[in-house]
């Protein structure tokens, strides 16, 4: 039985981040180390709402279906300047990390104890992570995006510089932001059944990729 149960385990930890193969939807960001942040005089700053934002990942084995979930956020401000986004932060309660698509099933606290294990994000050193901006540019012609936003993410106590084109919408005082992109886990010491790193995995191989899809509301604060 307790063979049973690990092979289980296994089984369900290996189709983590499974989908048909290839990268997630949404563009590649590029990714940099970690830059500094500047301090805009007089933007207004926006709270998160932390009930009505989400943060929902996909990722992809070789082959196979795909898994997918969602994370909360616990606090988080966007910086208004001039009617432009020019800053902001928010933090990833890594806790709330949870899976969708194995909902009822005895598979799915496995796999979030094996997303919360060392061998993907740490969460018991690690139960946070953080994007802070670092720069948000107004793009032209493009009809899904309105900004590149770069900002530091870190991720088990590493700090990447990501840039990647998002929406963002400021109306009656409150700011909406969209985004869907990916980047690759093993830049944040991620390298469970990583091909990059790991031999003759086979169809366990996991992608590097992992997809984002951000969705953030805030409004602004009162004086």
């Amino acid at each position: 039985m307790k063979r049973f149960t690990l092979l289980t385990l296994f089984a369900f930890s290996v189709l983590f981040f499974a989908s048909c193969g290839g990268n997630p939807e949404g563009s590649e960001a590029e990714v940099t180390d970690a830059a500094a942040t500047t301090e805009v005089a007089g933007a207004s700053n926006y709270t998160v709402d932390t009930a009505g934002s989400l943060l929902t990942w996909k990722g992809s084995k070789i082959t196979g279906s795909g898994h997918e979930g969602t994370l909360k956020l616990s606090e988080g401000t966007l910086k208004v300047e001039g009617g432009n986004l020019v800053g902001g932060n928010f933090t990833i309660n890594m806790n709330s990390l949870d899976n969708t698509d194995l909902k009822g099933t005895e598979g799915h606290a496995k796999l979030l104890g094996h997303l919360k294990s060392d061998d993907f994000f740490s969460v018991a050193t690690n139960p946070t992570a953080t994007f802070e901006i670092t720069g948000a540019t107004a793009k032209t012609g493009d009809t899904t995006a309105t900004h590149d936003i770069s900002g530091n993410l870190t991720i088990k106590g590493i700090t990447k510089n990501l840039t990647f084109p998002a929406k963002v919408t400021l109306a009656d005082d409150k700011v909406e932001a969209t985004a869907e992109f990916f980047f690759d886990r093993t830049l944040y010491d991620i390298k469970f059944n990583s091909a990059s790193f790991f031999e003759k995995l086979g169809d366990n191989a996991i992608n590097n990729e992992i997809g984002i899809k951000l969705s953030l509301k805030a409004s602004k604060a009162a004086l």
